[in-house]
């Protein structure tokens, strides 16, 4: 008997024919393409951004030292290091 993770994918024991992997390629490529794109938008550190993180409006920041009040900042205003705003 043969034990398998549940978190492992599953495997086919069969050869694979060619093309059968061209979906999978290509939403994989589709998936990369969407996380290189958007991977700027959630910034992480420890501290406040305010004055030391650019970014441009709209962006998250994570700050790992955290507590009440100051564990996310957003970006509100300009395109420099300064208009984080504690959520």
């Amino acid at each position: 008997m043969t034990l398998k993770s549940r978190v492992d994918p599953p495997v086919s024991q069969q050869p694979a024919i060619e093309g059968d992997s061209k979906p999978l390629a290509q939403w994989w490529t589709r998936w990369l393409d969407r996380l290189a794109t958007h991977a700027n938008h959630v910034l992480a550190g420890s501290g406040t951004p305010e004055g030391v993180v650019t970014a441009l409006p709209g962006r998250l920041y994570l700050d790992y030292a955290g507590g009440a009040n100051v564990t996310l900042y957003v970006k509100e205003s300009g395109t420099g290091s300064t208009g984080w705003v504690a959520k």
